[in-house]
């Protein structure tokens, strides 16, 4: 027997808002994370802190949005994420390079 089709949700609904914003979201957030990524490997292979990469990116909120993205990014073997100078700002900070 198949599953009951998910219900359709009119643009009119009070339910729209919500569930378009929440899409919305998931977009920015992919958009965020890859500017990131993509500002790390512009320096390559020079380390950037959370501060520099905000300021480079646009971001407001300085240091905070990323430092989820660039733990996550250090996981991988692409990303190396140590503590020494930024070599854009020279501050000693915790900096993430591309390898």
């Amino acid at each position: 027997m198949a599953a009951p089709a998910a219900p359709k949700i009119a643009s009119s609904s009070p339910l729209a808002g919500p569930m378009r914003c929440a899409a919305q979201v998931r977009e920015n957030t992919v958009s965020v994370a890859q500017k990131i990524n993509d500002f790390i490997t512009s320096h390559r292979p020079e380390p950037v802190c959370n501060r520099c990469i905000a300021q480079g990116i646009g971001l407001s909120d300085y240091g905070a949005p990323p430092a989820p993205i660039c733990v996550t990014l250090a996981t991988t073997g692409d990303f190396a994420q140590q503590h020494g100078p930024c070599s854009l700002c020279h501050r000693p900070r915790k900096v993430i390079r591309r390898i």
